[in-house]
């Protein structure tokens, strides 16, 4: 699996999930960090999963406690209310996202807009750690499979995720051609995970300088090669 990234960022995401997302069929695309820009779009989101037959928006959601859905707008981790920057509970922020994702599309790729018509693009929110007593409402949310709050997908864990997308839109009869995977990779300007580049300078912590000359080693982890 090939993992793209739009944005010089930090990748935030939990090993787990990045080794989840490498599992993923070799055909498919997978787009780190969108920020789509364009008219009334304003928006950002995790990851843009493109399969043969849709487009899934993932916000991935990484919380130490346990996650408490009690409505669409109220969502808990221990007792913090889970919130965007913008005053959103996930499941809101994610199908605002979906939304201007769709107008986005609509503007910058009309020919897959059109394909699409509307119904093939669909929200996720993923919590990263699953925990047996992540609840929606009194429903458990179990490990490897998802629960819908509106029309957005909720799941506990990253266990299973092709399983669940190949689910979710298996009533999809359109199909994304190689071409759209590329035209969507060249449109949202992504790059190969894998050549990330890397800047910044060492400073002495004494009195904050910058020190040159020095020989730097990487170690990433996660990667095999």
């Amino acid at each position: 699996m090939s993992i793209y990234y739009s944005r010089n960022t930090d990748i935030t995401l939990q090993l787990a999930t990045l080794k989840a997302l490498r599992t993923l069929p070799e055909h498919w695309t997978v787009i780190l960090e969108c920020r789509p820009a364009g008219q009334a779009v304003d928006r950002e989101f995790d990851a843009l999963i493109v399969t043969e037959r849709a487009l899934h928006i993932v916000e991935f959601k990484y919380r130490r406690e346990t996650v408490t859905i009690q409505t669409e707008a109220s969502w808990f981790a221990g007792k913090e209310r889970m919130l965007s920057s913008k005053r959103e509970s996930p499941k809101e922020q994610v199908g605002a996202t979906a939304d201007a994702f769709s107008r986005w599309l609509k503007q910058h790729t009309p020919t897959l807009h059109t394909r699409l018509a509307n119904q093939g693009i669909f929200p996720w929110v993923v919590l990263e750690r699953h925990d047996p007593f992540n609840t929606m409402g009194i429903t458990p949310l179990r490990e490897g499979r998802f629960e819908f709050s509106g029309h957005v997908a909720v799941t506990s864990g990253v266990r299973n995720l092709q399983e669940m997308i190949e689910r979710r839109e298996a009533h999809i009869t359109s199909r994304i051609e190689e071409a759209h995977h590329k035209l969507l990779r060249d449109k949202l300007d992504a790059k190969p995970f894998e050549r990330m580049v890397v800047q910044g300078k060492i400073i002495f912590l004494g009195d904050g300088k910058a020190l040159a000359n020095l020989p730097v080693s990487l170690q990433l982890e996660g990667v095999s090669d």
